[in-house]
């Protein structure tokens, strides 16, 4: 059977979370869409629960072995057999009119193969380790659609300019055309993902796939944060242990600064390991500037808790300056690179106060247009589908 679009949910172990994210497909006034949960070998009540759903658009899924993270990544989106594809989180979610939002981005652009959106932050109970108290982050600031080139922000995201939230991915914020993804297949030895750091692995993909993409600044997803998230300090790794070769980190990193949890980082290995990306995005000048990024992001955080990997902020710049070496790079190169680096991160920073500065008179001058909800109250946003219904009823006043 067709499907305009199709909603994969991979999941394991989190059934308390998953009920509401269902939840917040499942309430949609829509009806052209397939749902389909694949329960990698569950030991809580996941799967029972799951079995006791009745919903004609649903279809669920148990691999015939337990299946690590990315393998049932992989083994999900094989199932598809919408017109599109969107691979969420068992903890994240969609926002209301969520399909209707994408009807109309592509009538609007009927070429696009692929869709970045921002989202909304729901953090889950017993976060307060890394996020303090809050509860939800939304921000609808803006209804700007545009088209931008993908090898620009595949740039852009090396020298962290653009962030993992600015470009489209098979994750969580990402609608992707099927065609897309089987053309990518077919040039991957008919596999999609080839690192087990799915998300920045498919955004590498997508863009080196495509000249541009459609990117919505109205958020049409939640992006959940849980205690068992795999973005969680080495969890990703831990998700991913024993898989085959082609999946294995590519060597050209090292697995200590990878395990660091810095973006730059985690893009120049996914440019590695796909297998037909031209020789260009793998160039030293490339990875020097990947180095250079890196270093830049260490200096500058102020939250060092947030490192997914226990060193100090010396040990991790010296690693850095250890891969710089380790590849002959110039260190001349290195330090000028360096302080062009901080003076356009200082440039930026300018930029994004002024963003903050119209932002702030926007919500004030257009109250009924554009708002932000930053809360910590757990009690009057519960869950996903609770804050649902109050931006619904917002947007609908």
């Amino acid at each position: 059977m067709y499907y305009k679009y199709s909603i994969l949910i991979p999941t394991f172990n989190r059934r308390k979370y998953l009920e509401k994210t269902l939840e917040t497909i499942l309430d949609q006034n829509y009806a052209d869409y397939e749902l389909i949960v694949s329960d990698s070998g569950s030991s809580d009540d996941t799967w029972e629960y799951l079995k006791k759903l009745d919903y004609p658009n649903l279809k669920i899924i148990k691999p015939e072995k337990k299946l690590s993270e990315v393998e049932n990544f992989e083994f999900i989106i094989n199932q598809a057999k919408g017109e599109w594809i969107v691979l969420i989180g068992d903890d994240d979610g969609v926002l209301p009119e969520f399909f209707k939002n994408i009807d109309d981005i592509i009538k609007k652009h009927p070429d696009v193969e692929a869709i970045s959106s921002k989202s909304g932050y729901y953090y889950h109970e017993n976060v307060q380790d890394l996020y303090g108290n809050r509860v939800i982050s939304f921000n609808y600031l803006s209804r700007k659609i545009s088209k931008v080139n993908s090898k620009k922000s595949l740039f852009f995201c090396l020298l962290g300019i653009y962030t993992r939230a600015d470009v489209p991915m098979l994750y969580t914020s990402g609608v992707i055309k099927k065609s897309l993804v089987d053309k990518i297949k077919k040039k991957s030895q008919n596999k999609f993902f080839h690192s087990i750091i799915e998300d920045y692995y498919s955004m590498v993909a997508i863009l080196n796939e495509t000249k541009s993409y459609v990117r919505c600044e109205k958020p049409l997803f939640w992006i959940g944060t849980s205690k068992s998230s795999s973005g969680r300090g080495l969890r990703i790794y831990e998700n991913n242990e024993n898989v085959e070769d082609f999946l294995k980190l590519s060597g050209n990193v090292s697995e200590t600064l990878h395990k660091v949890g810095i973006s730059s980082i985690y893009f120049l290995e996914a440019i590695y390991k796909n297998p037909y990306i031209t020789s260009f995005w793998k160039s030293k000048i490339i990875s020097l500037l990947a180095y250079v990024c890196a270093f830049n992001d260490i200096q500058n955080r102020n939250d060092t808790n947030r490192f997914k990997i226990n060193l100090k902020r010396d040990e991790i710049l010296k690693e850095i300056m250890n891969e710089i070496k380790k590849n002959n790079h110039s260190l001349i190169l290195f330090y000028l690179l360096n302080l062009s680096f901080k003076i356009v991160n200082n440039l930026i920073k300018i930029f994004n106060f002024f963003v903050k500065t119209l932002n702030f008179l926007k919500k004030k001058l257009f109250k009924k247009s554009f708002f932000d909800i930053n809360s910590s109250d757990r009690g009057k946003y519960p869950s996903l589908p609770a804050c649902n219904k109050i931006i619904d009823k917002i947007l609908k006043k």
